[in-house]
């Protein structure tokens, strides 16, 4: 991925909570997770308007949203 999601960012930082999301960022392979997000995510198709989110993302800040909700 080039360009670096909100989750990456959270997980270089430093603190109590947040050691949490790093060490299951690492133990996790996220790829075979955007699989499946890619198979029902979908993408805008009119070429005007923001650009869509990232499906990978989205779900990353759907797990931070119910672990620390």
């Amino acid at each position: 991925m080039s360009t670096r999601s909100l989750f990456d960012i959270l997980s270089e930082v430093r603190g109590p909570k947040l050691t949490k999301i790093a060490q299951i960022d690492r133990v996790i392979d996220w790829a075979p997770v955007r699989a499946v997000i890619e198979t029902v995510h979908t993408t805008g198709s009119t070429p005007t308007g923001r650009p869509s989110y990232d499906g990978l993302m989205l779900f990353k800040i759907e797990l931070l949203r119910v672990w620390y909700g």
